[in-house]
C-alpha cells in the first residue's frame, strides 16, 4: 500500500491531467483539484463505512483520513 501523502498527491495529478494522456490539464487549478479529490475522499469512506467489517472498516478509515490531511498539505 502506498503512503497518505501519495496517493493524495495521486488523486490531485489525477484530477490536474487530462484524460488518456500524461499532461497537465490547465483548465483546472491546484485547488480545485484538491476539492476534487477530497471529495473523491469523503466518498471512499463512505462506502468503507458501509461496506467493511468493524477491524479492516477502523484501519481503512484511518488510512484515508490520513489522505484527506495530506491532501490539505498540497
Amino acid at each position: 500500500m502506498i503512503t497518505a501523502k501519495e496517493e493524495a498527491n495521486n488523486l490531485c495529478m489525477t484530477f490536474l491531467m487530462q484524460p488518456h494522456t500524461e499532461q497537465l490539464y490547465y483548465g483546472i487549478d491546484k485547488e480545485l483539484a484538491k476539492q476534487c479529490a477530497w471529495i473523491a475522499v469523503d466518498r471512499i469512506i463512505e462506502e468503507v463505512a458501509e461496506s467493511a467489517d468493524d477491524e479492516v472498516k477502523f484501519m481503512r478509515i484511518i488510512y484515508w483520513e490520513r489522505v484527506k490531511r495530506e491532501i490539505n498539505n498540497l
